[in-house]
């Protein structure tokens, strides 16, 4: 089936292999952003058609993405498993166009604007095209779903007297907190400088423990003139100063605290976005973020479920034997052999069932290994031995009907109904075990390995 983003691309210059090699070198940065510009535009146009290729898979195996970018070896390692993922398109996302209120807040503080980088958007695209036998098997689609998330063109004054502690639950509150860790930035010759240091001072930048910096936050605390206020169209001028100085102890200690909560706000929304979004699309709300899990069961307790505990296992194993198995190889097995691979995917539920209720992570780490080993190992193996087998039997029984064949041509007295006989054995032994190998849940991954070795 595939998909109408990659319809577009494959006509346009930005899926040029030539030019995604060359960094797009040659092509002048303006030409370049017209080009994503109406990429974007196409994405917008389309979109309830991209929606209608998602919900028209009514598996109920599919994941959408809270991880921003999900790399190729973790697609290749959930296709033994996962029927489809919903990703974020990283493409539409390097559309967005900067306000000018954010390059003006970006010059005062000193920092350098930044322009369209060709590098990056030559990595995106490289990554798409690596993705094309995935989007083209309906295993992966993109949505622009990073346009729910772009800064508004004008940024609101804001005023809480609660600072800004509505913005999340209160029963998050205490969790929420203890979790922010908060930095002190200082200006520099090249921009703000953060060393890990927390002290009394103008720039800070927020994030939290076990999350990364994906959402991270910088906030400076500036003295504020109103210069004029238009109450009818309720707009102010306001003229903005970063004083060299620093504020008071209490005051910096309360624009800190606004700070986490403000911080907190903008990814709690987030995730309640993102949790919509995989209600809609009937899938599992995929994160990486230890946080962002923790978070979620203070809200809903997550009740696993066989299926949802197979696709957690099987994420966070190491599977070495797929680094040489190619993309290419993975969706054409999974295409041709519809059946082998639902077996296989039962036999997983199977292997891995019983280690939801496992809690210590080496006994859990030891039953997941012994598990992966039982159907990559011994059943592949199995199967690679009957394969051999019946290699050999076919041979003798070759080698004997052909002796056979050579009697009667000799005698004169082979008849049609004897050839056939003959034929039809071989046949049948064939027949019935290769019905015998697609029933074996290795199967599935038995192909993919061998299909990977002639390759």
């Amino acid at each position: 089936m595939g998909s109408k983003l990659y319809d577009f691309l494959t006509d346009s210059f930005l899926f040029d292999d030539l030019l995604i090699h060359d960094k797009f070198r040659s092509v002048p940065e303006n030409e370049v952003w017209t080009e994503l510009q109406r990429y974007r535009q196409f994405c917008l146009s389309v979109a309830p058609d991209l929606e209608t290729e998602v919900l028209s898979n009514d598996s109920n195996l599919k994941l959408f993405s809270g991880i921003r970018h999900v790399s190729v070896d973790l697609l290749k390692q959930s296709a033994l498993y996962v029927q489809q993922h919903v990703l974020y398109d990283p493409l539409f996302a390097l559309t967005h166009t900067t306000s000018e209120q954010s390059k003006t807040w970006t010059k005062f503080l000193g920092m350098h604007g930044r322009s369209l980088d060709k590098a990056e958007v030559a990595h995106t695209l490289s990554y798409l095209k690596e993705l094309t036998p995935m989007v083209a098997g309906d295993y992966v689609k993109f949505l622009p779903t990073s346009l729910f998330f772009e800064p508004p063109e004008e940024l609101p004054l804001t005023y809480s007297s609660k600072g800004f502690a509505e913005r999340i639950p209160p029963s998050l509150h205490d969790f929420i907190h203890r979790h922010a860790i908060v930095e002190s930035g200082k200006k520099g010759k090249e921009g703000i400088i953060f060393d890990g240091s927390f002290e009394i001072g103008r720039i800070i930048n927020v994030r939290f423990q076990d999350h990364g910096f994906e959402d991270c936050q910088g906030y400076t605390l500036t003295t504020q003139e109103v210069v004029h206020a238009d109450k009818a169209n309720r707009t102010v001028q306001v003229r903005m100063r970063l004083p060299d100085s620093c504020p008071d102890k209490e005051v910096f200690e309360a624009w800190v605290y606004q700070s986490i909560n403000q911080s907190a706000g903008n990814i709690y929304r987030r995730i309640l976005l993102e949790n919509l979004f995989s209600a809609k699309y009937k899938a599992f709300y995929l994160t990486n973020s230890p946080f962002i899990f923790e978070l979620l069961e203070q809200i809903v307790p997550i009740e696993g479920n066989i299926q949802t505990n197979t696709a957690n296992v099987l994420l966070n194993m190491t599977i070495p034997f797929l680094d040489g198995v190619s993309i290419e190889t993975l969706m054409k097995i999974r295409a041709d052999d519809g059946e082998a691979f639902e077996n296989f995917r039962v036999e997983l539920d199977k292997q891995l069932r019983d280690l939801r209720h496992v809690k210590d992570i080496e006994v859990l780490k030891t039953r997941t290994e012994n598990a992966l080993h039982e159907i990559a190992e011994v059943q592949v193996r199995q199967i690679d031995q009957k394969v051999n087998s019946l290699k050999k039997r076919l041979l003798a029984e070759a080698a004997v009907v052909c002796a056979s064949l050579y009697g009667a041509i000799q005698s004169g007295g082979l008849t049609l109904p004897v050839a056939l006989i003959a034929v039809s054995h071989g046949f049948k032994v064939a027949t019935e075990y290769l019905k015998q190998r697609s029933e074996n849940p290795a199967f599935f991954l038995w192909r993919v390995l061998k299909e990977s070795r002639t390759v």
